[in-house]
């Protein structure tokens, strides 16, 4: 879902600030970390 740039399926990440938001939300090294066990 995150990787849909373009907007094809979800419409509102055509928006770049929707997706810097989503980006600032994100908790990465803990979802980092929980994908590598």
């Amino acid at each position: 879902m995150l990787f849909d740039r373009g907007g094809k399926i979800t419409p509102a990440l055509r928006d770049p600030w929707v997706r810097q938001a989503l980006n600032h939300a994100l908790d990465r090294r803990t979802m980092l970390s929980a994908l590598r066990l």
